[in-house]
């Protein structure tokens, strides 16, 4: 296909073959900070370069950053055969595995995606709901009173208990408690365990080693929760989602014992689990340090409506993004903003970016959900805490609808005070940006 099937930017200036400008910096350095996802880093490279700068990565080679709008909705809607989202995600192959839905691409992602779609859409989600306010409320009777405490830490918990029983639908005790120790191990990529992508020599020894180790018996009890639910009788009953996409897979007559469910389970752990629970944590702090945002949220549930708790979830994913930024790798030359983009060459559209960006979204660093409300909301810019195009994250849908019926538990039953002056800072972890400080908050029960 020519490069006439990805439109020219309306930039009148002529085309330029090549990359747009960006840092000097050694390459390492470039390395570190693009994928430490700094947002200031890249605010301020955006406000010397421009809305498109290139970084050179030592991992995955060059990069173009992307933040104007109208760019971001190129590659979206471009051809998947030319912005390879699988290839752009390559880095995550050793933790997440080669056939993961992330990274594949062409007829066998199509495929894929088909297959697993309809289990988190629809009737599956609202089939899960009571079990995932069930799990929400257990978890939040652990959770302290009266004292100031680190939120983050008790969202993962909350939200691998719903991944465990609503996605994997574990429910013997000792198995539960089996997957409690090991599957955590395996979302916990920290920088410093994302060097080893830099420096793979690196997974022979020390705390490289022991992830490894700890990958290994996590694949071990994932292969063993497969078998089993392949060999349940109850298996058309079941409502888990691991129970659809083992009836989805023997439908396709894909086999489920070849390592391939397997891997996008270990996908939606990692890009389900960390995601979910960052942006409830976010949620809580944002709520915190805007008492008039709680109070009309907590107004509008007494009312009887949603429409408000939907807004202060979709504001809070564009004020705190979890994912700042998404790849396509390009297999041919794409013309893009007034450049000719050569092949091999990793677009980055920065979600962060887009959604910290004046020019898109008024007052952009200000939490304000009622932008989100009734005609107000037609006239938002971009918002893509998912991604976009037909890679749109799957589980969407199901993250949603979590947050909202957590949010809205945690609400009715606590009032929820900040603990700091200002909002928590953002910190990297793995492909997220999580709140430095644990997003500290004080709870006191509503009487």
């Amino acid at each position: 296909m020519s490069t006439q099937s990805c439109p020219v930017s309306h930039s009148p200036e002529a085309v330029i073959d090549g990359l747009p400008p960006g840092p000097r910096l050694p390459r390492t350095l470039q390395s570190i900070l693009v994928w430490g996802f700094r947002p200031a880093t890249q605010r301020r490279w955006r406000a010397r370069y421009g809305d498109m700068f290139t970084v050179r990565d030592r991992v995955t080679g060059d990069i173009v950053v992307l933040s104007d709008p109208d760019h971001v909705k190129q590659v979206f809607a471009g051809n998947p055969r030319i912005f390879r989202a699988g290839e752009g995600n390559a880095v995550l192959g050793p933790v997440l595995g080669d056939r993961s839905v992330l990274l594949i691409d062409g007829e066998l992602h199509r495929r894929r995606r088909k297959i697993m779609l309809p289990a988190f859409h629809g009737e599956q989600v609202r089939r899960q709901e009571s079990l995932i306010r069930e799990v929400v409320d257990a978890e939040l009777d652990e959770w302290p009173v009266g004292t100031p405490f680190a939120s983050h830490p008790l969202t993962r918990k909350l939200t691998l208990e719903v991944i465990l029983r609503t996605v994997l639908g574990v429910r013997e005790p000792a198995r539960l408690e089996l997957a409690r120790a090991a599957l955590p191990v395996v979302a916990d990529l920290t920088p410093k365990m994302m060097l080893m992508w830099m420096f793979p020599s690196l997974g022979r020894i020390g705390p490289w080693r022991r992830y490894w180790q700890r990958k290994r018996e996590a694949d071990e009890l994932l292969d063993e929760e497969i078998a089993l639910r392949v060999a349940d009788p109850e298996l058309a009953d079941r409502s888990d989602v691991l129970s659809a996409l083992v009836r989805a897979y023997q439908a396709a007559g894909d086999p489920t014992d070849d390592g391939d469910l397997r891997e996008q389970l270990i996908t939606l752990l990692i890009a389900g689990h960390e995601t979910t629970a960052t942006g409830l944590a976010w949620c809580l702090d944002l709520l915190a340090h805007n008492p008039w945002a709680l109070a009309t949220l907590r107004e509008s549930l007494a009312a009887g409506e949603t429409d408000y708790l939907g807004a202060v979830v979709t504001e809070t994913l564009r004020v705190r993004p979890v994912v700042p930024s998404v790849a396509r790798r390009l297999t041919e030359p794409v013309t893009l903003g007034g450049y000719r983009l050569p092949a091999g060459t990793v677009v980055l559209p920065g979600i962060a970016l887009v959604h910290h960006s004046a020019a898109v979204h008024a007052e952009p660093r200000r939490f304000r959900p009622e932008r989100w409300l009734g005609s107000a909301a037609a006239a938002q810019g971009m918002v893509l805490p998912f991604g976009g195009g037909v890679r749109r994250c799957l589980g969407a849908p199901f993250a949603v609808a979590e947050l909202n019926l957590a949010v809205e538990a945690i609400v009715r039953r606590f009032d929820i005070a900040p603990v700091e002056p200002r909002t928590d800072g953002a910190r990297a972890k793995h492909v997220t940006l999580v709140p430095a400080n644990g997003a500290r908050i004080l709870l006191t029960p509503r009487g």
